[in-house]
């Protein structure tokens, strides 16, 4: 009898949440949203996932409570291996990666200028493992000026990550076109997860990154990864072949990848040069 009551209980409890609420399922660029909201307010309350369209690969999971994140959030990394836990209610994290924790010095501001000095933790993006690059690989777009005429450099841009965890005063250092900036600070502004600030000596601080994007057709890195950058690696040629969007046409012929000289070809329709 107890049990049936249990049951019943929940039965009703779940179907008051089912016409209270929504789920809501929203794609943005290489990743996929789902969570719920009150259908009245919007506000955003219970479990929230996020997956990768491509893999499936789930890559965070957590809870919202009044449209604020609560209790412990978990961030995976690729084959939905756990790397990083953090308790919002806490402020806290449950678990740090050790590619984090050796990190003992970054660049903080000592109220002029930014320098190297020893910290408890780096600036860290609360996020599935290299989401910030991989967001960069998925949506920038080179010249077509770099792409035709095989170009390869890098891209360097530097933002500060202020006490409050706020990104803020991105400029670019070095670019390859003038294309290739505005597209950076579009995608950083636009990154929709938290960052943790820096602390030294037990207080937050300002702290500044560096961004680094390593554009080749193809072939070693001009620049290795850094635990204290963020390095993209991009490799147009293998991108322009797998992703037809770009060209706007076919770009295989029988399966097999165009001749240099059909790449520039249809690179050049493309642009309409």
């Amino acid at each position: 009898m107890r049990l049936l009551c249990f049951l019943i209980l929940i039965l009703v409890c779940f179907t008051v949440f089912s016409q209270t609420t929504e789920t809501k399922k929203v794609t943005s660029g290489i990743f996929k949203e789902i969570y719920s909201v009150e259908k009245k307010t919007k506000v955003k309350n219970g479990t929230y996932v996020k997956i990768d369209k491509l893999s499936k690969d789930t890559l965070i999971v957590g809870q919202y409570q009044d449209n604020q994140r609560s209790g412990v959030w978990k961030y995976f990394s690729e084959g939905n291996k756990l790397w990083m836990s953090y308790d919002f209610d806490k402020k806290a994290f449950a678990l740090v990666p050790y590619e984090i924790k050796n990190i003992t010095q970054f660049n903080v501001s000592n109220g002029s200028e930014y320098a190297e000095q020893k910290v408890d933790n780096p600036p860290i993006y609360l996020a599935s493992k290299k989401e910030i690059e991989f967001r960069i690989s998925s949506e920038i777009v080179p010249s077509a000026d770099i792409v035709v005429n095989s170009k390869s450099g890098l891209c360097i841009a530097r933002f500060v990550i202020d006490k409050t965890g706020h990104l803020k005063d991105i400029v670019p250092e070095v670019m390859m076109s003038d294309v290739i900036f505005p597209q950076i600070k579009l995608i950083m502004e636009n990154l929709k997860e938290p960052w943790i600030p820096a602390k030294m000596n037990g207080q937050e601080v300002d702290s500044q990154y560096i961004l680094v994007l390593d554009i080749k057709p193809e072939g070693k890195p001009l620049f290795e990864d850094n635990p204290k950058c963020i390095v993209v690696h991009y490799n147009y040629l293998s991108k322009i072949i797998k992703r037809t969007v770009y060209l706007g046409t076919t770009v295989t012929t029988n399966g097999m990848p165009p001749s240099d000289a059909e790449m520039q070809r249809l690179i050049k329709k493309s642009s309409g040069r």
